[in-house]
């Protein structure tokens, strides 16, 4: 499972390597924290509605109602890991990310990684780094 936006510059290299581990993204907390609000929208009442969808978005919860998401995620897609987008341009999004991994692995035993990086800005990444940590999940998974 991925948590937050694509690293899209390098959508294409992490989509191979994760292939050629017999390995693929099958859930995304970033969509589904969109997603979800739609059913709320009543065309009867926009106004009401729309503030009560909105108030759904993950971003404008607590970190509680992200952890019962991720964990409805995990199960229902029967994930193995989990990687973590700790983005610097959308810090909100960011926020809880390590108290998210940690109690996911003590609830669930979910293998994870957290990787520093921006979605849009390469400066801001570090490929090596990057490697390194994705490594230490692959081998975390292949040995479970």
């Amino acid at each position: 499972m991925w948590d937050n936006i694509a690293v899209w510059f390098n959508l294409r290299e992490w989509s191979h390597l994760f292939a050629e581990r017999g390995m693929n993204f099958v859930a995304a907390t970033y969509t589904n924290a969109w997603a979800e609000t739609i059913h709320y929208l009543d065309e009867s009442s926009p106004l009401e509605s729309m503030a009560r969808a909105y108030s759904l978005v993950i971003l404008n919860n607590n970190l509680n109602s992200r952890l019962n998401l991720m964990d409805r995620m995990i199960r229902d897609y029967a994930v193995d890991g989990l990687v973590i987008l700790s983005l610097r341009s959308c810090k909100p999004y960011s926020v809880g990310q390590y108290d998210l991994r940690r109690l996911l692995a003590e609830r669930l035993g979910i293998k994870s990684v957290v990787i520093e990086s921006d979605m849009t800005d390469f400066r801001a990444y570090s490929e090596e780094q990057t490697r390194t940590r994705l490594e230490a999940l692959f081998e975390a998974l292949e040995s479970q």
